[in-house]
């Protein structure tokens, strides 16, 4: 089942599962900052009726596929830590991300331009005995779906928070809208979310 950071059935793991992705244009030499969308899909099993979370976002000037990767996985774990969730299995289809946060030591991130990324990451999940794992990108079609409609998001669209909530015991106040105003990282943007 897990062999090198890789899992082929992400339904045996036990606890949170948070899937990741990204949605950018590929790099060319000398390219130019550009849009990146982000997508994360949290299935949090650790309330006492299971929720979903997903989440579009959007960050503006990115300079690599890598980097939109990384933001991806700092959203996601920003999430999960205002949520209060531990033990998290962050799943990402970007090998050399996944390698690379799983390594003792992370000071010298593959790409330069993403260590505030990384070290947000790890500072995030140090102490909630998180896993990142690597999943096969046919597993992570969702999160690819809400990433590809949060690049393709005009930024002349209303840059309010859609956010909806269908748990009835999260009325009136819902504590994943709460957890989503306060993540404030750099250049991210989030555009849309639901938890059901």
């Amino acid at each position: 089942m897990m062999h090198s950071h890789v899992i082929t059935i992400p339904a045996l793991l036990h606890g949170t599962r948070c899937y990741v992705d990204a949605s950018i244009e590929p790099d060319q030499q000398n390219s130019n900052p550009r849009p990146a969308g982000l997508g994360v899909f949290i299935l949090n099993f650790q309330e006492q009726t299971p929720q979903a979370i997903y989440v579009k976002a959007r960050l503006d000037d990115c300079s690599s596929v890598i980097m939109a990767e990384a933001a991806s996985l700092v959203l996601a774990s920003a999430v999960g830590h205002n949520v209060n969730l531990s033990g998290v299995n962050f799943l990402s289809d970007y090998e050399q991300l996944v390698h690379f946060l799983n390594k003792n030591d992370i000071s010298n991130p593959p790409d330069w331009r993403i260590k505030y990324y990384t070290q947000t990451f790890a500072n995030f999940t140090r102490s909630s005995s998180s896993n990142i794992i690597k999943v096969h990108r046919r597993l992570n079609t969702i999160v690819d779906a809400l990433a590809r409609q949060a690049v393709q998001h005009s930024t002349f669209q209303n840059s309010d928070l859609e956010f909806s909530c269908s748990l009835e015991h999260h009325m009136p106040h819902c504590n994943v809208l709460q957890a989503l105003q306060s993540v404030g990282l750099t250049g991210v943007t989030i555009l849309a979310a639901r938890c059901c």
